[in-house]
Protein backbone atom coordinates (compact mmCIF):
# COMPACT_ATOMS: atom_id res chain seq x y z
CA UNK A 1 0.00 0.00 0.00
CA UNK A 2 2.83 2.39 0.86
CA UNK A 3 4.60 1.73 -2.45
CA UNK A 4 1.45 2.52 -4.39
CA UNK A 5 1.06 5.69 -2.35
CA UNK A 6 4.60 6.78 -3.23
CA UNK A 7 4.02 6.03 -6.92
CA UNK A 8 0.69 7.85 -6.74
CA UNK A 9 2.46 10.80 -5.13
CA UNK A 10 5.04 11.04 -7.92
CA UNK A 11 2.44 10.50 -10.64
CA UNK A 12 0.36 13.26 -9.09
CA UNK A 13 3.38 15.54 -9.09
CA UNK A 14 4.11 14.82 -12.76
CA UNK A 15 0.45 15.22 -13.71
CA UNK A 16 0.25 18.54 -11.89
CA UNK A 17 3.33 19.79 -13.66
CA UNK A 18 1.91 18.74 -17.04
CA UNK A 19 -1.32 20.67 -16.54
CA UNK A 20 0.67 23.80 -15.70
CA UNK A 21 -1.20 24.66 -12.55
CA UNK A 22 0.41 27.32 -10.39
CA UNK A 23 3.38 26.12 -8.38
CA UNK A 24 1.69 26.79 -5.05
CA UNK A 25 -1.20 24.48 -5.93
CA UNK A 26 1.17 21.73 -7.02
CA UNK A 27 3.15 22.00 -3.79
CA UNK A 28 -0.03 21.97 -1.72
CA UNK A 29 -1.24 18.82 -3.50
CA UNK A 30 2.07 17.05 -2.80
CA UNK A 31 1.95 18.12 0.86
CA UNK A 32 -1.60 16.76 1.19
CA UNK A 33 -0.52 13.42 -0.29
CA UNK A 34 2.54 13.24 1.94
CA UNK A 35 0.42 13.73 5.04
CA UNK A 36 -1.16 10.36 4.25
CA UNK A 37 2.21 8.56 4.35
CA UNK A 38 2.94 6.65 7.55
CA UNK A 39 6.42 7.70 8.67
CA UNK A 40 6.93 4.65 10.88
CA UNK A 41 10.05 2.87 9.68
CA UNK A 42 9.66 -0.89 9.52
CA UNK A 43 12.98 -2.69 10.13
CA UNK A 44 11.99 -5.19 7.43
CA UNK A 45 12.06 -2.35 4.86
CA UNK A 46 15.61 -1.29 5.69
CA UNK A 47 18.09 -2.53 3.11
CA UNK A 48 15.57 -3.71 0.52
CA UNK A 49 16.63 -2.26 -2.85
CA UNK A 50 13.09 -2.12 -4.21
CA UNK A 51 11.88 -0.19 -1.17
CA UNK A 52 14.56 2.51 -1.19
CA UNK A 53 12.26 5.18 -2.63
CA UNK A 54 9.61 4.68 0.05
CA UNK A 55 12.23 4.44 2.79
CA UNK A 56 13.81 7.70 1.57
CA UNK A 57 10.41 9.41 1.69
CA UNK A 58 9.72 8.11 5.21
CA UNK A 59 13.12 9.27 6.45
CA UNK A 60 12.58 12.68 4.85
CA UNK A 61 9.14 13.14 6.40
CA UNK A 62 10.26 11.89 9.81
CA UNK A 63 13.21 14.29 9.85
CA UNK A 64 10.81 17.12 8.98
CA UNK A 65 8.56 16.01 11.86
CA UNK A 66 11.50 16.05 14.27
CA UNK A 67 12.52 19.52 13.16
CA UNK A 68 8.94 20.82 13.44
CA UNK A 69 8.61 19.36 16.94
CA UNK A 70 11.91 20.95 17.95
CA UNK A 71 10.70 24.31 16.58
CA UNK A 72 7.49 24.08 18.63
CA UNK A 73 9.45 23.31 21.80
CA UNK A 74 11.99 26.05 21.17
CA UNK A 75 11.78 29.26 23.14
CA UNK A 76 11.92 32.65 21.46
CA UNK A 77 15.43 33.83 20.64
CA UNK A 78 17.08 30.48 21.32
CA UNK A 79 16.68 28.94 17.90
CA UNK A 80 20.17 29.51 16.42
CA UNK A 81 21.09 25.86 16.88
CA UNK A 82 17.82 24.81 15.26
CA UNK A 83 18.45 27.10 12.28
CA UNK A 84 21.98 25.73 11.87
CA UNK A 85 20.64 22.19 12.11
CA UNK A 86 18.01 22.84 9.42
CA UNK A 87 20.64 24.43 7.20
CA UNK A 88 23.00 21.50 7.70
CA UNK A 89 20.31 18.89 7.03
CA UNK A 90 19.14 20.56 3.82
CA UNK A 91 21.45 18.54 1.49
CA UNK A 92 20.28 15.33 3.18
CA UNK A 93 16.62 16.27 2.85
CA UNK A 94 17.10 17.04 -0.84
CA UNK A 95 18.88 13.71 -1.39
CA UNK A 96 16.09 11.89 0.42
CA UNK A 97 13.39 13.75 -1.51
CA UNK A 98 15.00 12.73 -4.80
CA UNK A 99 15.79 9.21 -3.46
CA UNK A 100 19.47 9.71 -4.34
CA UNK A 101 21.12 8.97 -1.02
CA UNK A 102 23.67 6.13 -1.43
CA UNK A 103 22.19 2.84 -0.23
CA UNK A 104 24.73 2.27 2.55
CA UNK A 105 24.04 5.73 3.99
CA UNK A 106 20.27 5.25 3.61
CA UNK A 107 20.43 1.95 5.52
CA UNK A 108 22.48 3.53 8.31
CA UNK A 109 20.28 6.62 8.51
CA UNK A 110 17.07 4.58 8.47
CA UNK A 111 18.46 2.42 11.29
CA UNK A 112 19.26 5.53 13.34
CA UNK A 113 15.76 6.91 12.75
CA UNK A 114 14.08 3.55 13.44
CA UNK A 115 15.69 3.37 16.89
CA UNK A 116 14.83 7.01 17.47
CA UNK A 117 11.17 6.26 16.70
CA UNK A 118 11.30 3.33 19.11
CA UNK A 119 12.76 5.61 21.77
CA UNK A 120 10.01 8.16 21.19
CA UNK A 121 7.29 5.57 21.63
CA UNK A 122 8.75 3.66 24.59
CA UNK A 123 11.19 6.12 26.25
CA UNK A 124 13.47 3.13 26.78
CA UNK A 125 17.10 4.31 26.96
CA UNK A 126 18.20 1.14 25.14
CA UNK A 127 16.77 2.54 21.92
CA UNK A 128 18.54 5.87 22.18
CA UNK A 129 21.77 3.95 22.84
CA UNK A 130 21.17 1.81 19.73
CA UNK A 131 20.40 4.95 17.79
CA UNK A 132 23.72 6.45 18.87
CA UNK A 133 25.56 3.23 17.95
CA UNK A 134 23.93 3.30 14.52
CA UNK A 135 24.95 6.93 14.19
CA UNK A 136 28.55 5.97 14.89
CA UNK A 137 28.39 3.37 12.12
CA UNK A 138 26.95 5.99 9.79
CA UNK A 139 29.67 8.50 10.61
CA UNK A 140 32.49 5.97 10.23
CA UNK A 141 31.27 4.60 6.92
CA UNK A 142 33.19 1.54 5.75
CA UNK A 143 36.58 2.44 7.18
CA UNK A 144 38.58 -0.76 7.55
CA UNK A 145 41.06 0.56 10.13
CA UNK A 146 39.53 3.60 11.82
CA UNK A 147 42.42 3.98 14.28
CA UNK A 148 45.12 3.94 11.60
CA UNK A 149 46.75 0.62 12.52
CA UNK A 150 47.77 -1.47 9.50
CA UNK A 151 50.41 -3.82 10.89
CA UNK A 152 49.19 -5.52 14.02
CA UNK A 153 50.65 -8.99 14.13
CA UNK A 154 52.21 -12.03 12.48
CA UNK A 155 49.37 -12.36 9.98
CA UNK A 156 49.80 -8.87 8.57
CA UNK A 157 50.80 -9.98 5.04
CA UNK A 158 47.73 -12.15 4.66
CA UNK A 159 45.48 -9.35 5.89
CA UNK A 160 47.20 -6.83 3.59
CA UNK A 161 46.61 -9.13 0.61
CA UNK A 162 42.95 -9.47 1.57
CA UNK A 163 42.62 -5.71 1.97
CA UNK A 164 44.25 -5.17 -1.43
CA UNK A 165 41.73 -7.56 -3.04
CA UNK A 166 38.85 -5.89 -1.24
CA UNK A 167 40.03 -2.45 -2.29
CA UNK A 168 40.16 -3.45 -5.96
CA UNK A 169 36.71 -5.02 -5.67
CA UNK A 170 35.27 -1.87 -4.15
CA UNK A 171 37.10 0.70 -6.27
CA UNK A 172 35.31 4.02 -6.34
CA UNK A 173 33.65 3.61 -2.94
CA UNK A 174 34.60 6.30 -0.45
CA UNK A 175 36.08 4.66 2.63
CA UNK A 176 35.14 7.45 4.98
CA UNK A 177 31.90 9.32 4.39
CA UNK A 178 33.20 12.26 6.41
CA UNK A 179 35.59 13.26 3.61
CA UNK A 180 32.76 14.97 1.71
CA UNK A 181 31.96 18.33 3.32
CA UNK A 182 28.20 18.24 2.65
CA UNK A 183 27.91 14.70 3.98
CA UNK A 184 29.97 15.56 7.04
CA UNK A 185 27.70 18.52 7.69
CA UNK A 186 24.42 16.58 7.57
CA UNK A 187 25.85 13.67 9.57
CA UNK A 188 26.93 16.14 12.26
CA UNK A 189 23.46 17.65 12.29
CA UNK A 190 21.83 14.23 12.62
CA UNK A 191 23.87 13.97 15.82
CA UNK A 192 22.42 17.29 16.96
CA UNK A 193 18.93 15.89 16.46
CA UNK A 194 19.85 12.79 18.46
CA UNK A 195 21.26 14.92 21.26
CA UNK A 196 18.13 17.05 21.31
CA UNK A 197 15.89 13.98 21.45
CA UNK A 198 17.99 12.48 24.23
CA UNK A 199 17.73 15.66 26.31
CA UNK A 200 13.97 16.06 25.80
CA UNK A 201 11.80 15.45 28.82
Amino acid sequence: MQKTLVHKLYKLLIARMATEKPRDERIQAVIEEEQKVDTTIDPQEIGKPNGAQLLSLKCNLYLHNLLDTWALEQEEGGNDILKDTKRGLYPLLVSLRKARLPSDQLVSLATVLYHLQQYESTRDKVHIQRSLESYMKLSLGNVAWPIGVTQVGIHERKIQRQDARNNTATAGIVANVMTDEQTRLWITNVKRLLTHMEQRK
